[in-house]
């Protein structure tokens, strides 16, 4: 993990001590619904432009069924999110790894350990991204699913309204109703709405993984072999080290410690 030879074979999840211990035991990443994300542009409701059909419908309708599309697409969409290794104006192939310690490496991505990882008190877990991946196509093949890198983008406000993403066809929803009218919509969208993000977050080097489903409750992906390390922030204490490597004593599961060594980042084995 700690000296592979090229990026993005693996996908950093951070979180807390106790959260990762719940998904050590239970086995499963979970894939949770749109409405519980952190990135307001995400989590507000739409204000939709309306294709019309031989109607037009009155301003409170119009609001009405965009709020109602954009509740149903909220539920209907349910990620989990990774980081991966960065790349940047320093980089000359993976030597850079060896020169600058582990800058870059998704497990040793600082503003993800504050925001994400309990202030540098929590762990990142590390897996295979290959193996992760290859279990979503086995356990979600009766859904919809996605996954892949998000683009990080300041886009203009749309100048071709009929044909922008947030845009919803009243003569579809006429007929199909919110619910299946909210998945066609999603599903012929998702990527330009949930695989894009502004500039201001490409700290994150963000990977998601997605599934498409009409029920309002979590998908549980078994990850199985694919979690490979586990790393703790460089505030994290003894007793809660000791907590996660009991919990996974037996598996095939490493477990690091990061420090400081003055300027760069540095892995204890």
């Amino acid at each position: 993990m700690i000296g592979h030879s090229k990026p993005g074979d693996f996908l950093c999840h951070y979180t807390t001590i106790d959260k990762a211990i719940q998904i050590i035991e239970s086995g499963q990443i979970w894939l949770s619904p749109m409405k519980g994300v952190n990135d307001p542009k995400e989590f507000s409701n739409w204000k939709l432009n309306c294709r019309f059909s031989d109607r037009e419908p009155k301003f409170k309708e119009w609001q009405e069924i965009s709020s109602a599309i954009s509740d149903k697409c909220k539920t209907i969409a349910k990620l989990s999110c990774f980081s991966m290794d960065t790349v940047s104006e320093h980089d000359s192939g993976f030597q850079r790894y060896v020169d600058m310690g582990c800058i870059g490496r998704g497990f040793a991505n600082s503003p993800m350990w504050h925001f994400y990882g309990d202030g540098h008190n929590g762990c990142c877990l590390m897996f295979k991204k290959d193996m992760i991946i290859s279990e979503l196509m086995k356990q979600a093949r009766d859904l919809q699913y996605i996954s892949g890198n998000v683009e990080y983008i300041d886009e203009l406000l749309a100048r071709d309204i009929a044909n922008d993403a947030y845009c919803f066809d009243l003569a579809k929803f006429d007929l199909l109703g919110v619910n299946k009218y909210s998945f066609e919509f999603l599903t012929e969208r998702v990527r330009d709405i949930y695989f894009k993000k502004q500039r201001v977050w490409s700290y994150e080097n963000e990977f998601r993984i997605m599934v498409l489903s009409e029920n309002d409750k979590p998908f549980k992906l078994r990850f199985n072999n694919s979690l490979v390390n586990i790393f703790f922030g460089v505030n994290s204490s003894q007793e809660n080290q000791k907590k996660i490597k009991d919990k996974v004593k037996g598996m095939s599961v490493g477990c690091s410690e990061l420090f400081f060594k003055n300027q760069s980042i540095q892995v204890k084995v």
